[in-house]
């Protein structure tokens, strides 16, 4: 049988197994008549939606900001950029906002955050890690997530026109929110139906692709029906074996809080909020409040005629509420004609499901106790559950008349935006947000520049933080890698516990690193022999350059002794790499000009005298996935040299793991060490920025933020970056945060005298107060606590 006959019988195969299939979900569908009940018409796989009587919807998801923890300016700046939202939508668009709250599963989270255990002795930072997971979601944690959507929804003749028109708001509402700071995406059909079946049927697994309706011969409605409806009770329905109920907001003041949805969405259940908004054209506008206001003074004159008729006072007799409802049609015809305000029809309606009576009846009294605590009344929608239930529905139409006319101001007082979440796909924990009480999920390597930086003041949790990322990126994530830079020695227990290449550099050990080392890695995108000699010249600028630097011919020399260095260097076993004692330093002495033999001179400590560490061949293995580099005992006059060979050797290790696809991990400590020496600071900012292309992941910790800032290179590079963890801060270290990344007072006072390991975590453009405790009583704890009275107490309890 040939290879064509073999792909038409396989393809007959998969053929005749669909319609199989076809025909199996045309039995399991849910009844015609239950179908019925979700009012639309066509959804089509671009995401557009065909409604009744010729209209057609898009829906976008949007992000959160934090609107609730901004300082008051932002606020209103957020304020007026959603009212200019609002006020971009003529009087043909309507808008649907869709605030869904939903629950994360704890098995879900434990399948995304538990860490697996592979059978090795680290198992026991995996079990410690999984159970203060386990405690953290079971005594204090939410674990809802909120999602944001706007549904447009235009009425067109047929799908072409409906195309066009849609693309054209949807680039409006797009940009308006990017103006927010709010980022968003629309949704295909599939992720529609996926929204709807999960507001429908949340307990069931969503299986579907548009393929499948060639075979079955149904609509996308069968997709997210449940087996029944049932709208007979007065004020609440059944679908499935579920009971859910539709509230709608009944009465509120004239001046509403903006803090209404921000309590709503805080109660403890599912919930979802749908907002109806249909811009009223201007002239039309002003003409229905001009013929309310006169009906209202109308009623007025009659009730004044009616009283002076019996004797009455004619003006104690007008009922409050006419006199309350004339003057806010007078103010509303003010705010219209001298600000400039459109008017709206608003809907705001609230759906949740239950599985029994009285839990759909506690539901219900929680949001009613929020009404009432916000001078409102949320009202069942008695025998209207299911036009409600169809409006609450995210597909762009009210189906209700239970509408307010309300200004531009008076609607946007409905904000969607409550506080942000970091919750990424595959991220690791960071803790628990302290604002929504989710957990924080970050994965670094999805932010555009994944480099971070760890700020916080002595005794703040920093070197927890740090040691914390180290230990579960070796447990999660077993093919990357991790480099720490450790100047006071506070990683060699987790080295010695996680098989660390420990390498000690201190001019009285015998472990020697090759300055001369070089990835060859680097051919073919860039010269390694000019990288080198670009870092030898820096190197020796720093070690012998004094105030004024080398002189040009030293430069020179220093150039072409490198680059005959390699060009005469003939790689063996034992040998890979040329050295500064063996092959360097004998071709300088050889160099006719004068400057040669000063040059020499000047180097000999450093090569042939008792600060030799860098110039033979590297006697230590650095093919461990964990190393550390120990340089608490670099002598002053070795420390800046030191940390720039450091550096480069880093570099390499960054190359060569690149082209094997290895993500690198970084973290140099006390970071600010690095910003002293010019030399130093030039090469490490070169260093920062190239590594990210890379594939490497570079963090940088000091409790010294105003000593850091006053380099205009650190500046830049902590400004440019997208992960911050921000523990405890002195006064002048706040102050320079708070200019830098424009913190709230809010913000500002996690800041001031939080927890130990509490504070602010930056990921992208979201900032969110956070925290992270690590069970002292843990093995865990023992091994990343960098207190000096804990380490001793810990040092007693194991002696014998």
């Amino acid at each position: 049988m040939n290879k064509g006959t073999k792909k038409s019988s396989l393809a007959k195969l998969l053929h005749k197994q669909k319609k199989k299939r076809g025909k199996k979900e045309r039995k399991s569908a849910p009844p015609k008549h239950a179908q019925g009940k979700i009012r639309y018409e066509k959804m089509y796989e671009s995401g557009i939606c065909e409604l009744p009587s010729g209209y057609y919807s898009k829906s976008i998801q949007f992000s959160d900001v934090n609107y609730q923890i901004a300082p008051k300016e932002e606020q209103q700046a957020i304020f007026q950029r959603y009212c200019t939202l609002l006020d971009s939508c003529d009087e043909r668009t309507h808008l649907t906002i869709t605030l869904r709250k939903k629950r994360i599963e704890q098995k879900d989270l434990e399948k995304q955050l538990f860490y697996e255990e592979t059978g090795e002795r680290q198992d026991i930072y995996r079990q410690e890690l999984n159970e203060m997971l386990r405690q953290t979601m079971t005594e204090g944690g939410r674990n809802f997530s909120k999602q944001n959507i706007v549904t447009f929804t235009t009425q067109a003749t047929d799908y072409a026109q409906a195309k066009r028109s849609l693309e054209r708001i949807e680039q409006q509402l797009s940009n308006s929110l990017s103006e927010i700071e709010s980022s968003s995406q629309l949704l295909s059909g599939k992720e529609r139906l996926q929204l709807l079946h999960e507001l429908i049927k949340p307990n069931e697994l969503f299986q579907f692709n548009y393929i499948d309706l060639v075979y079955s011969r149904l609509s996308t409605k069968a997709v997210v029906t449940p087996s029944s409806f049932n709208f007979k009770a007065k004020d609440y329905f059944e679908l499935g074996s579920n009971y859910a109920q539709v509230l709608y907001l009944k009465e509120y003041p004239t001046k509403l809080s903006d803090k209404l949805i921000l309590e709503l969405m805080d109660i403890g259940e599912e919930l979802c909020l749908s907002i109806h908004i249909d811009p009223v054209d201007s002239e039309k506008a002003n003409q229905l409040i001009q013929i309310k206001k006169a009906y209202m003074e109308g009623d007025k004159t009659a009730a004044e005629r009616r009283a002076t008729q019996k004797g009455y006072d004619p003006y104690s007799s007008i009922p409050y509420e006419l006199t309350n409802s004339i003057k806010e049609a007078e103010a509303l015809l003010d705010d219209l004609v001298k600000t400039g305000q459109k008017l709206y029809f608003v809907t705001f309606l609230v759906y949740f499901r239950a599985q029994s009576k009285e839990q759909l009846a506690d539901i219900a009294e929680q949001v009613q106790h929020i009404g009432r605590k916000n001078r409102c009344t949320f009202s069942a929608l008695d025998y209207l559950q299911d036009e409600g239930f169809n409006s609450v529905l995210p597909l762009g139409k009210n189906w209700i008349e239970q509408q307010r006319t309300l200004t531009t101001e008076s609607t946007a007082i409905f904000i969607p935006f409550s506080a942000q979440d970091l919750d990424h796909s595959d991220g690791k924990y960071y803790g628990q947000n302290q604002t929504t009480k989710n957990s924080v999920r970050i994965n670094r390597k999805l932010l555009n520049t994944p480099s971070g930086m760890i700020l916080g003041s002595s005794g703040s949790g920093k070197g927890v933080a740090k040691k914390y990322e180290v230990i579960t990126t070796l447990l999660k994530n077993p093919e990357d890698e991790v480099i720490s830079i450790d100047p006071e020695d506070e990683d060699t227990v987790i080295g010695n516990d996680f098989d660390a290449q420990i390498i000690n550099i201190a001019p009285n050990t015998d472990t020697f690193i090759n300055l001369l080392d070089s990835s060859e890695d680097l051919k073919g995108e860039a010269d390694p022999i000019k990288l080198k000699a670009d870092f030898l010249l820096t190197a020796c600028e720093a070690l012998i350059g004094g105030p004024t630097g080398l002189n040009s011919a030293q430069r020179s020399i220093i150039d072409r002794v490198t680059r005959l260095t390699y060009f005469n260097f003939q790689p063996t076993l034992e040998k890979t790499a040329p050295t500064l004692a063996e092959d360097w330093f004998p071709l300088l002495k050889e160099q006719p000009e004068a400057e040669a033999q000063t040059l020499a001179l000047d180097l000999e400590l450093y090569i042939e005298g008792s600060l030799s560490i860098f110039s033979q061949t590297t006697n230590v293995s650095l093919n461990k996935r964990f190393v550390i580099y120990n340089t608490k005992q670099l002598g002053s006059q070795l420390k800046t040299f030191g940390m720039m060979v450091v550096l480069e050797q880093v570099w390499n290790r960054v190359v060569r793991n690149r082209d094997r696809g290895i993500t690198t991990w970084i973290y140099i400590d006390e970071m600010q060490l690095l910003l002293n020496d010019p030399y130093c600071e030039n090469y490490f900012f070169e260093l920062w920025s190239r590594i990210r292309k890379w594939g490497a992941i570079a963090t940088g910790i000091t409790q010294n933020v105003e000593t850091l800032l006053l380099s205009d290179k650190a500046r830049r590079m902590l400004s440019n970056t997208e992960f911050i963890i921000m523990l405890k801060q002195a006064k002048s270290d706040l102050d320079e945060l708070s200019t830098l990344f424009s913190l709230s007072y809010q913000q500002q006072k996690q800041l001031i005298n939080p927890i130990k390991g509490a504070g602010l975590i930056r990921a992208g453009n979201a900032i969110v107060p956070f925290s992270n405790t690590v069970d002292a009583t843990t093995k865990l704890y023992e091994l990343i606590t960098t207190d000096p009275i804990e380490r001793h107490k810990l040092r007693q309890e194991v002696s014998p």
